[in-house]
């Protein structure tokens, strides 16, 4: 191989790196998402992606609804959920390749919108 072709053979290499650096073990992601709504009202979800339809699920104050999924390895995957409750209705994406550095995302919602648990705390806005 001769030296100019080398940076040819390199880069994909570590584009590849950093695609398996960055995907989960098992190239799995959790999400939670947990009914915290101040006034304890129930709340309605209703996840899905470009591929899948999670269908509708109602929380009562304190608990969760859980799905797992895999990452595409092209970085493209998103999931996002509607929310209602109260005469209220609320759009967010729960999970976003581009945003989002979580293999397990455990999100507590709240009236001025969801909150990502971690190290530490990230709100958002609905959208």
């Amino acid at each position: 191989m001769s030296s100019s072709s080398f940076p040819y053979v390199l880069i994909p290499l570590m584009m590849l790196l950093v695609v398996y650096v960055t995907t989960p073990v098992d190239g799995k992601v959790t999400v939670t998402i947990t009914n915290t709504l101040p006034g304890n009202p129930d709340l309605t979800l209703h996840c899905k992606s470009k591929d899948d339809d999670l269908g509708e699920h109602l929380l009562h104050p304190g608990n969760s609804y859980h799905f797992r999924f895999g990452v595409s390895w092209i970085g493209t995957t998103m999931f996002w959920c509607t929310f209602q409750w109260s005469g209220q209705s609320k759009y967010f994406h729960v999970y976003d390749n581009d945003r989002d550095d979580c293999n397990t995302c455990t999100w507590t919602l709240r009236e001025a919108g969801p909150c990502l648990q971690g190290k530490k705390e990230t709100c958002y806005v609905w959208r």
